[in-house]
């Protein structure tokens, strides 16, 4: 597997995205959702960005934040090529 790099549009960001490998399932859903108040954000961005599978960040934490109603989804299609996911009004801090 290669490096990975965090996407262009994440550079220059000012926040502070370095999780420990066993950061804690709030302090993840918390920074993504703070990422989230700045614009969407697609599974693979985000999982360059923190650092986890892309399978498991959206089985752990944005299906979930979806759920609680503190993200929503770019696209109503589940599948659909280009989903992101955006925080809420009510899931920002």
């Amino acid at each position: 597997m290669g490096d990975r790099h965090a996407p262009e549009s994440v550079i220059g960001m000012g926040r502070n995205t370095q999780l420990p490998k066993r950061a804690s399932e709030a302090t993840v859903r918390e920074l993504i959702i703070d990422l989230g108040t700045a614009r969407p954000w697609s599974p693979t961005e985000l999982s360059l960005l923190l650092e986890r599978s892309v399978r498991k960040l959206v089985d752990k934490h944005l299906t979930p934040l979806v759920r609680e109603g503190r993200l929503e989804r770019t696209h109503e299609a589940l599948t659909h090529p280009d989903q992101s996911y955006r925080a809420t009004a009510g899931g920002a801090p």
